[in-house]
């Protein structure tokens, strides 16, 4: 029991450094696995699963739910060309983050901006 309680603070302690390597490198468009992976001093296979089983989600997964919720964030400052918060949050193709984001949130990033400016 004291092994598993040990293994299982070292899958938290991967999964929050994990987190917060996120937090601060996720608008890199040469984000990957094995870059965090070998930050965290882990071998990318054995992350990867560690990352699944402590958060339900696969690194992109996550990642990309990241990257919406900061789009969603900088949509509400009209100032913000679609393209530029492609660019800030990590994708160097703004019709890719388009579709990303409307498959994430139902409507487009311009769609999205317009409801809240309805509102």
């Amino acid at each position: 029991a004291i092994r598993d309680k040990s293994s299982g603070d070292r899958y938290g302690q991967i999964i929050r450094e994990a987190r917060d390597y996120i937090a601060e490198h996720f608008g890199s468009s040469d984000f990957s696995l094995n870059r965090i992976a070998e930050y965290i001093g882990v071998s990318s296979s054995y992350f990867s699963s560690i990352f699944k089983q402590g958060t339900g989600q696969t690194l992109m997964e996550y990642l990309t739910r990241v990257r919406i919720e900061e789009a969603k964030r900088l949509l509400q400052n009209p100032q913000y060309l679609i393209d530029e918060i492609a660019e800030n949050i990590g994708y160097d193709d703004a019709s890719y983050f388009t579709k990303v984001f409307k498959r994430y949130e139902g409507v487009t990033p311009t769609q999205y901006r317009k409801t809240l400016q309805a509102n």
